[in-house]
């Protein structure tokens, strides 16, 4: 199978997979529409009309970010026992604000933008590519050659001396304010 079929493969496993909120929901429209026609083709429509709008619509910025943004906030907030790894959603928002970023240059340079921004995002999550994955690997891999005592001291801002002062500074008492020069502060009736 190659690589367009295994997408395909993917994104109907989205439609049909009750397993899936996105299946869950196209059931729902259909349900609740009345409509005898398949959920694959609600999807279709559905994504027709989201391309449409991207490549010609006024607010073409406004619905790229707001799909990317929504997709992510369901899974996490409405049925985290979806979401992927909390890694992967890091790597996604990191690319997602990258991205986000270069928006209002390349839309005007770059045809059909947005419509290419969203496939690149769906690409960190859709198989074979599994782009966050392979980026998660290659930013394991980069540490390997990193001795892990290193790793410890780059997690602390202090050295060990330093933490013990702090600790130690932590047990006194902070001394009394100075009297300012020129100022006489009276004296409180404790002072005596």
């Amino acid at each position: 199978m190659g690589a367009a079929e295994e997408v395909v493969a993917h994104i109907r496993e989205y439609i049909h997979d009750q397993k899936h909120f996105s299946a869950r929901w196209l059931s729902q429209i259909k349900t609740n529409s009345g409509l005898e026609i398949e959920v694959e083709l609600i999807a279709q429509i559905f994504g027709g009309i989201v391309s449409v709008a991207l490549l010609h619509g006024e607010q073409a910025q406004f619905l790229a970010n707001f799909l990317l943004i929504l997709v992510p906030f369901v899974i996490t907030y409405v049925y985290p026992k979806e979401r992927p790894p909390i890694n992967l959603l890091l790597i996604y928002w990191g690319t997602y604000s990258s991205l986000t970023l270069l928006d209002n240059g390349l839309h005007n340079t770059l045809p059909a933008y947005y419509v290419v921004k969203i496939v690149l995002m769906s690409l960190l999550f859709l198989k074979p590519f599994c782009g966050a994955q392979k980026i998660q690997e290659m930013l394991e891999k980069s540490k390997i050659g990193i001795d892990s005592s290193d790793r410890e001291n780059d997690s602390n801002a202090f050295n060990e001396d330093e933490l013990r002062a702090f600790q130690k500074a932590r047990k006194k008492k902070s001394p009394p304010p100075e009297k300012p020069e020129g100022e006489d502060i009276p004296s409180s009736k404790t002072d005596s």
